[in-house]
């Protein structure tokens, strides 16, 4: 989902527009969440209260399947920016990862230095092997509570296992 698609939109439910797509978009509905004020087990997030905040389409994203480097690129087609290495790259020093980092489609992300390949071979979700299989956010996904992963540490993706409570 590109930014320049929401421009001034207000997502069903919201009370006020967002310009970028990232964390206030999810946040215009989710306030709570994103506050990390609604007594769920939820994560800091980024959002515009960030100087220099960091949006779905100008996000810090591993720069290859085998880097923990980091460049400002797109969150969208690819499985790269689901990834923060530890220690942080200076493009992530001061900021917080966004909902879609952990809230997207269905996909195998794998860890900093070891990326999964974004894999598309055919129409949305018909090939069961691709990686996402789905493309459609957050209608098609799978997974319990939208998580990008399940069934491994999805904390992993981010924290080395020994930085772990």
């Amino acid at each position: 989902m590109k930014s320049d698609h929401l421009l001034l939109q207000r997502p069903t439910g919201s009370s006020y527009a967002v310009t970028q797509y990232g964390s206030d978009w999810c946040g215009s509905c989710h306030r709570g969440a994103v506050a990390n004020s609604s007594g769920h087990h939820t994560h800091p997030v980024e959002t515009t209260a960030v100087a220099g905040f960091y949006t779905y389409d100008n996000v810090p994203s591993v720069v290859s399947t085998i880097s923990t480097a980091t460049a400002l690129a797109s969150l969208g087609r690819s499985n790269l920016g689901y990834l923060m290495p530890d220690p942080r790259t200076p493009l992530q020093q001061g900021h917080l990862p966004l909902c879609q980092q952990c809230h997207s489609n269905s996909r195998s992300v794998g860890v900093p230095g070891a990326a999964k390949q974004f894999t598309v071979t055919a129409p949305d979700g018909a090939n069961t092997a691709d990686n996402p299989r789905f493309q459609g956010f957050p209608h098609e996904t799978v997974n319990r509570s939208m998580l990008v992963e399940t069934g491994d540490d999805l904390c992993v993706n981010c924290h080395p296992a020994s930085n772990l409570p």
